[in-house]
């Protein structure tokens, strides 16, 4: 600005040289990467070089960016299959996640997907932590040794109305995201799309009938994943659809023998 511009005189502004884009070139680059990075948050929810978002170095985010994508997709998922009031969320890495220095991001991405199912798209990486603040959401962020045997883990738990319902994540081949543990329960599910979780008592028959409600409804069951800790006793189960199934489909599946929980989950 001018010597004389009454901005700079102010005690609480303090200038800088600008010392990028001085050239037409220069200009044209930086807008480039600016349209980049505002079509990556826009499509994927992914934040660079903000000045109120704990940053990802440059170099680094082709590694983050898969798993800013599963910590924003475990967070909707939890937050979809929790019954009661929302007290603490406790985000937990463990692995190769822990040693870029990423996980802040990965953090804020959780928050953001735990809120989103209840608030909508107005919820976003910026906004997120107090958004969760002012709703008594506490955050804790943790770290642990215990990595499952997976290269790196994402667990997080949530808990409210003195219950806690928890889910792990990883990577599959660097980029493909799995839910791999739910409420202490083994499993490998993608988080894509429509997802009915439910848990059963692991009886004959339980997945039969399932299947049986949702063709009649014309739901098509895309994948299917299972699992339990001890035969005959209770085990969980993700199916991924198609299509989302209609209330009265899920009250006919919740009506079944040997289910005790069932929700369909949008992570579309």
């Amino acid at each position: 600005p001018p010597p004389d511009y009454p901005l700079i005189k102010l005690e609480e502004v303090i200038c800088t040289p600008h010392l990028g884009a001085s050239t037409k070139e220069a200009q044209e680059v930086v807008a480039i990467a600016i349209v980049q990075q505002v079509i990556d948050y826009l499509k994927n929810g992914i934040v660079r070089n903000a000045v109120n978002v704990p940053s990802v170095k440059p170099e680094l985010m082709p590694k983050a960016e898969p798993y800013i994508h599963l910590a924003q997709k475990l967070g909707a998922f939890i937050a979809q299959i929790f019954e009661g009031r929302m007290e603490e969320l406790i985000v937990e890495y463990a692995g190769e996640v822990l040693d870029e220095g990423i996980y802040p991001a990965l953090t804020l991405a959780a928050i953001t997907g735990l809120l989103k199912p209840i608030l909508g798209n107005g919820v976003n990486m910026v906004n997120a932590p107090l958004i969760a603040k002012q709703r008594g959401i506490r955050v804790v962020e943790s770290k642990s040794d215990q990595s499952e045997g997976y290269i790196s883990l994402i667990r997080l738990r949530l808990r409210g109305d003195s219950k806690e319902t928890s889910a792990s994540g990883t990577l599959i081949k660097k980029d493909a995201p799995r839910i791999v543990m739910v409420n202490g329960y083994p499993i490998e599910a993608e988080p894509i799309g429509y997802m009915l979780f439910f848990t059963n008592y692991d009886r004959p028959g339980v997945i039969g009938r399932i299947g049986t409600i949702l063709g009649d409804a014309g739901v098509n069951i895309a994948g299917m994943r299972l699992g339990r800790t001890q035969p005959g006793e209770l085990a969980i189960a993700i199916l991924n659809v198609d299509s989302p199934v209609p209330e009265e489909v899920m009250n006919k599946i919740r009506a079944l023998p040997n289910i005790t929980y069932a929700k369909l989950v949008d992570l579309s």
